[in-house]
């Protein structure tokens, strides 16, 4: 197997990724905190090499890649968390059977009725 195959162990090889994006060196520097320590900060990467792929090319993959992972994990997650018609007129209803029940059970008529005047 070549160094773009995966190992089937659930890793990937890191030289598919660095083959991509291309060998990058971390860029430092140096801080001083409030206690007058110095200390290195990580500023960003500079290119050494480049990579089979734009650098946007390169971020567009890594999102494809980590959206697809997202979807095979759990791959009715979307339909889970979406409501459709019949949740809704299914909520609607339940609402509607709870308020009668509600009034029933306090010996209160469901619709207001008129008194009328007495007249004698």
């Amino acid at each position: 197997m070549g160094h773009e195959q995966s190992d089937f162990t659930g890793r990937i090889d890191a030289g598919l990724l660095v083959s991509l994006q291309g060998l990058q060196t971390p860029v430092f520097k140096n801080e001083t905190d409030e206690h007058g320590n110095s200390n290195m900060v990580l500023v960003g990467v500079e290119p050494m090499s480049a990579g089979a792929l734009k650098p946007e090319e390169y971020d567009q993959f890594v999102r494809d890649t980590a959206n697809f992972l997202d979807y095979a994990g759990e791959p009715v997650k979307a339909k889970r968390q979406s409501w459709n018609l019949r949740d809704v007129v299914s909520a609607c209803v339940l609402c509607v059977r709870l308020y009668v029940e509600e009034r029933v059970l306090e010996g209160r008529p469901l619709t207001h009725q008129r008194r009328l005047p007495f007249v004698p």
